[in-house]
């Protein structure tokens, strides 16, 4: 009879006998993960079973996160059943790789994440052969060895073999010191590790931009080459030319000194004009056009036998249209007033003359009050204002007073025997290229600088 002191002592140890049980078949043979508890279901698909094996490791990034629990031919591809491990993500788009711990096999799968793909493995799914990378064939490896050995010349192998003897023998010492200095740039790259890898992450781009523009760069030496040959060829001319500059600059800069007090005004004066010229340019277009068939018009009513002679006879028929349209005399105050033929004292030329009367009123209906407006065809009016052009003239600071200038030679007084002419301001100019008997200007230079002195 079993006292009660042993009884207890076999309940005890048969508790902990089931408590050692259960731990080893938990963490040491991890009886829950064999029938698929705490673990989800993968398809990986490949080309071919490489060597994979049932109970084969499978990692991610190295750690085992699960096993190879079946093979299975599916088609054309493998279909080997992986068992991981649950609370283990592993990115979607994973490469999974077939690799081996040693070199006489063990194979195991490795996933490795590709990008910072969001989605992850769930129980079912199926890994593509696009994602799998299966490891070099043993055979084709030794075959492709064997190939390369095949193919160097035994011949030319011994040649190489005793050139090396023949070159390295005797410079032991040097080969020594050369093994040393490459210890020490090996030491020195290895201390300087990161600042070399930024070097060639930072180098990246730049070799890459320098091969985008490559076609530029040669494009460039191509012309660069065909610039400096043309100098070589035309080294006598450059060498002039260098020679030569300065007394031409000199020159060239006391021409524009001598042109500093009328070139800016004639420059602002022409950009004026321009404005007015680039505005109606229609018009001028227009009269460029049809005058020369005017003048063509005109010159047919010349005979041609009529031409030599000194008294040409025009065949020409006139048709009398007697007031149609009717004469316009309002807008011209002048009408009706009529001069002394021997008065020859300055009188100014009437301004703002012309017929203004209603654009629908008949006469003169092709006067300057209906010319179309050439920033709008459908306005009309005889000025520039009328049709809503501005025109600002330009002006040069520092330049002389109008007063200085022949700005109106129809009030000014010019005297064709000494080429003298008087302002309105009573200053005199001298026209020099006016006065009679005297050469014509030879130079652009006699004409701007020599025509109008005070």
């Amino acid at each position: 009879m079993l006292t009660r002191f042993v009884r207890g002592q076999l309940l005890a140890f048969a508790v902990v006998t089931v408590l050692v049980l259960g731990y080893v078949a938990v963490s040491v043979v991890r009886l829950p993960a064999m029938v698929g508890i705490g673990r989800y279901p993968v398809t990986l698909t490949l080309p071919e079973a490489a060597g994979l094996y049932p109970n084969a490791v499978v990692t991610y990034r190295g750690v085992d996160v699960g096993k190879v629990t079946g093979l299975r031919v599916e088609d054309s591809d493998v279909a080997v059943d992986l068992s991981i491990d649950a609370g283990v993500e592993i990115p979607a788009d994973s490469v999974a790789e077939v690799r081996s711990v040693s070199a006489i096999g063990e194979q195991y799968v490795n996933f490795e994440p590709q990008g910072a793909s969001t989605a992850v493995l769930r129980s079912g799914d199926v890994v593509p052969v696009g994602q799998a990378r299966l490891p070099v064939d043993e055979h084709q490896l030794l075959d492709s060895t064997k190939a390369l050995l095949d193919s160097v010349p035994l011949h030319s192998l011994a040649t190489t073999v005793d050139e090396l003897h023949e070159g390295f023998d005797g410079v032991d010492g040097d080969v020594g010191r050369l093994l040393d200095s490459l210890t020490a740039l090996q030491r020195e790259a290895d201390a300087n590790l990161g600042p070399t890898k930024r070097l060639v992450a930072d180098l990246e781009p730049v070799l890459r931009t320098q091969k985008a523009v490559g076609g530029d760069v040669r494009s460039w030496a191509r012309d660069l080459a065909a610039v400096t040959s043309t100098v070589v060829a035309k080294d006598a001319a450059l060498r002039g030319i260098v020679a030569q500059g300065p007394s031409t600059a000199e020159q060239l800069t006391g021409v524009f000194d001598d042109m500093r007090p009328t070139l800016p005004v004639l420059v602002a004066n022409l950009a004026t004009t321009a404005q007015v010229t680039t505005a109606y340019l229609p018009g001028i277009e227009h009269l460029l056009i049809v005058l020369p068939a005017a003048i063509e018009q005109v010159q047919t009513i010349v005979p041609p036998d009529q031409v030599p002679s000194d008294y040409l006879r025009a065949t020409l028929d006139f048709k009398v249209n007697v007031n149609s349209p009717p004469v316009c005399t309002v807008g011209f105050p002048e009408a009706g007033k009529h001069r002394d033929p021997n008065d020859l004292s300055p009188a100014a030329l009437p301004e703002d003359s012309y017929c203004k009367v209603a654009p629908d009123d008949p006469r003169v209906v092709r006067g300057t009050r209906n010319l179309p407006c050439p920033n709008d065809p459908d306005r009309r009016g005889p000025l520039a204002a009328d049709c809503g052009l501005v025109f600002d003239r330009v002006t040069v600071p520092d330049a002389p007073p109008a007063a200085q200038s022949v700005a109106d030679p129809a009030t000014a007084v010019y005297d064709p025997a000494d080429g003298r002419v008087m302002t309105p301001g009573g200053g005199f100019f001298q026209l020099g290229q006016l006065v009679s008997g005297k050469p014509v200007p030879k130079t652009w230079q006699d004409l701007l600088l020599g025509t109008v002195t005070s």
